[in-house]
């Protein structure tokens, strides 16, 4: 049963004549009204809540732009799920969410136009303490939000925090869990996932066929069974993943392993020739015999070490491409089997089926109320306002425009489905293609390096050498002079 206490084109004649004066909603008598599920109190210069507790099965209540102080009276409304508390009186949002916790099915709050809400992060608290929320404002709360919210404020612990070190540990250890497996979601490309199932829920020609009876249930439902395979997915593809980074990590471990033998036995190689050459010096520096020939001959070594660098640089880089083979691999074998996981009954395909079974039901549940509504409609007897809202006798008197309305909405969740899935897709192939891409670059820039380091090192040797020379010559000439 819905009810509005005015209709909205009245709503203003009522709040006119009403200027100066305070509407009393105990005076209203709605107590005899239990089966009442939408209640619009809007534009009548009410004050204090009260006077609803017999309605135990409200679920949408609209108190817009009255003069209300304080969110009360609400206690036995526990099947709240949209509350309208804009522009009103209300001062505290800490007063606001304290009240509205235990609220479980509340989803949609609008607080606008309040004095609190000119407060700089009101918006934060209420989202951090109302975890139930999906919209405030009517805007919708993504995961991006509620998580950015909820990192600034451990970013500021309360003194209250502090006081307690064993409770400021454990609250502590509880973020950094949340916050690693959010680390490995994205990682894995699948913390998208986590709004899907309320995206496809918000979904335009959904929302306005939801006041037909039936279909909200069904909704839950879908939703319920959206989010399970989401979750159990997320756990797969995270699972997967890992094997994918520890395959990555072993693949960087043997490359560095590789690098270093060959940095070693280059440093030894040098190491090596910088001995012969610093006693080759010595001896020409003294003057002795053949000095000068030996000083020569380190020319024709150098040759010798830069063709062994050369080829310790080369064995390097067949080792390094026979790793990357494997790897390579492995890692398809794994992002393929990752894909599967997301395309297939694990994933989207089961999800896509979902879809697909709620539309059908729709289309059942819509026909079926429709031609209720039709009956009751041949009967004179029945006061249909009674029994339906506006929006709700608007829809089921068309019934075809309804069944056009659920096979829109049905392709557009379709939709929805495959771009999400292709979106991930897509991630997980432009991450192998990054890692590979990444380390071939890598490897290049390692290569040129090397190469090039080889090739400075040879010049320098032999600049010295000729150096070392040409300075015995000047002084053979000097001592002829």
């Amino acid at each position: 049963m819905y009810f509005f206490f005015f209709k909205q084109k009245t709503a203003y004649e009522i709040s006119a004549c009403l200027v100066g004066s305070e509407m009393c909603i105990r005076d209203m008598n709605l107590e005899h009204l239990v089966q009442l599920k939408w209640l619009d109190l809007s534009f009548n210069n009410v004050q204090k809540i009260e006077g609803l507790d017999k309605l135990v099965n409200l679920t949408d209540l609209s108190l817009y732009n009255n003069k209300v102080e304080t969110i009360e009276g609400l206690d036995n409304c526990t099947k709240l799920n949209v509350l309208s508390m804009g522009s009103n009186q209300l001062i505290s949002y800490e007063a606001v969410f304290t009240y509205l916790k235990k609220f479980k099915h509340l989803q949609v709050l609008n607080i606008a136009g309040n004095p609190f809400t000119k407060e700089h992060e009101f918006e934060k608290h209420l989202i951090n303490n109302l975890t139930q929320l999906k919209y405030l404002d009517y805007v919708f709360i993504d995961e991006g939000t509620r998580l950015q919210y909820k990192d600034d404020d451990h970013k500021a612990p309360s003194a209250d925090t502090f006081g307690d070190g064993q409770k400021y540990n454990e609250a502590e250890e509880q973020e950094k869990q949340i916050q690693e497996r959010i680390d490995n979601l994205k990682k894995a490309h699948v913390f998208v996932l986590n709004t899907l199932a309320d995206e496809l829920a918000s979904n335009n020609e959904l929302v306005g066929i939801k006041v037909i009876p039936g279909v909200e249930e069904e909704v839950g439902q879908l939703v319920e069974k959206i989010n399970q395979v989401i979750d159990e997915l997320q756990k797969a593809v995270v699972g997967k993943n890992e094997e994918k980074l520890t395959l990555l990590k072993k693949f960087k471990e043997v490359v560095i392993i590789r690098e270093k033998q060959a940095e070693d036995e280059t440093i030894g190689l040098i190491n090596e020739f910088q001995k012969k050459k610093k006693l080759a010096f010595r001896e020409f520096e003294l003057g002795l015999d053949n000095s000068y020939d030996k000083v020569q001959d380190l020319r024709f070594e150098i040759l010798e070490l830069e063709d062994k660098l050369m080829t310790i640089e080369i064995e390097l880089v067949r080792n390094i491409e026979k790793a990357r083979q494997e790897f390579d691999v492995k890692l398809n074998s794994i992002v393929e089997d990752i894909k599967s996981t997301v395309q297939e009954d694990t994933g989207f395909k089961r999800i896509k089926q979902y879809l697909k079974d709620f539309g059908e039901t729709l289309q059942e549940i819509t026909k079926v109320e429709c031609d209720k509504f039709a009956e009751k409609a041949e009967d004179e007897k029945i006061n249909l306002e009674e029994l339906y809202t506006e929006m709700q006798i608007s829809l089921l008197e068309n019934k075809d425009g309804v069944s056009m309305q659920v096979g829109q909405m049905k392709d557009q969740l379709a939709e929805k489905a495959i771009k999400k899935e292709g979106e991930i897709i897509s991630q997980i192939e432009k991450n192998s293609k990054d890692i590979k891409e990444e380390f071939r670059n890598r490897e290049y820039e390692r290569n040129r390096e090397n190469v090039t380091n080889i090739v400075n090192l040879v010049q320098a040797l032999n600049d010295e050498i000729q150096k070392a020379l040409d300075s015995q010559l000047n002084n053979d000439e000097d001592d002829n002079d």
